[in-house]
């Protein structure tokens, strides 16, 4: 399944796996299929590993965090620093909530720091459905700082699996260490559901996301993701980027003006103009 547009071709999650044995003659074709067309494909998924000048490796990684069923080894092998941050938010007086009538509240914190990186977020519906849908296989886990949300964590429990697919807190209160014990209640309940592994997620390997994540002591998956570009040369891509890049004006103007407006008015109002707009696509760009 592929979306076009601005001269790419984007294949949905996990839409285009490789894994034949014969993989090259089916990159020649797609590399031969993007040039006649001076198209971009990006996000499909390749099990061995490639070195091509026309295909770029992704620097995302995933990240599997493997517990012990014993919530007192877990908390052993936890890094001495991470386990010195849990502490630090167990002894700044946040409180921890499982309560899920604090949606709005996670959703106002999530939907403020996707719109400061300029990434459209889900509306408030696509969380509720979730909620809805999962029932007691979903859990919003919450810290509360003096009465006010400053943070929370979407948990999805599997039988052998649990993932958190959102995660986000008020930067201003992070001296309190929120997000690390967000991270150490989800084990918690991992342990008690008898779950054995928690999905981290993808995170750009060297980002502030990806040292957070990794913290944690789990095992880092490179995920054979690739973009295979129209160019001759990676120079040619990236100087395509530098154009880009320096390109300035009323339209970057307007992009700030639509995102800061997003950013001040009503939640359900946000919403609603939310879910006109695809997920990861930027207004105006």
């Amino acid at each position: 399944t592929y979306s076009m547009g601005n001269n790419s071709l984007i294949s949905l999650r996990n839409s285009l796996i490789i894994s034949d044995v014969d993989y090259e003659t089916i990159i020649l074709e797609l590399t031969s299929f993007c040039k006649s067309l001076n198209i971009t494909l990006k996000g499909f998924f390749i099990n061995p590993y490639l070195e091509n000048n026309n295909i770029i490796r992704s620097s995302k990684r995933n990240i599997q965090l493997s517990l012990s069923l014993d919530i007192d080894m877990c908390w052993k092998s936890l890094p001495k620093k991470t386990r010195n941050m849990v502490r630090k938010g167990l002894k700044t007086s946040l409180e921890i909530s499982d309560k899920k009538e604090n949606l709005n509240d996670f959703y106002n914190i999530y939907v403020k720091n996707m719109l400061r990186k300029k990434v459209i977020p889900h509306s408030i519906d696509f969380f509720e459905n979730m909620m809805g849908e999962f029932k007691s296989d979903v859990d919003l886990i919450t810290t509360i700082y003096k009465g006010r949300v400053i943070g929370g964590i979407i948990v999805q429990y599997g039988d052998k699996v649990a993932n958190y697919p959102f995660h986000s807190s008020i930067i201003d209160f992070n001296h309190l260490a929120p997000n690390h014990l967000l991270v150490w209640s989800m084990i918690e309940r991992c342990v008690a559901r008898g779950i054995g592994s928690i999905d981290m997620g993808e995170a750009t390997e060297g980002s502030g996301v990806y040292n957070f994540k990794k913290s944690f002591g789990g095992v880092v998956h490179y995920i054979g993701e690739y973009v295979i570009i129209s160019g001759n040369t990676k120079k040619d891509l990236s100087n395509t980027i530098n154009k880009f890049q320096n390109l300035a004006g009323i339209k970057e103007i307007l992009v700030n003006f639509l995102y800061g407006l997003l950013s001040i008015i009503p939640i359900r109002v946000k919403s609603k103009i939310i879910k006109f707009k695809k997920r990861r696509v930027g207004l105006g760009i």
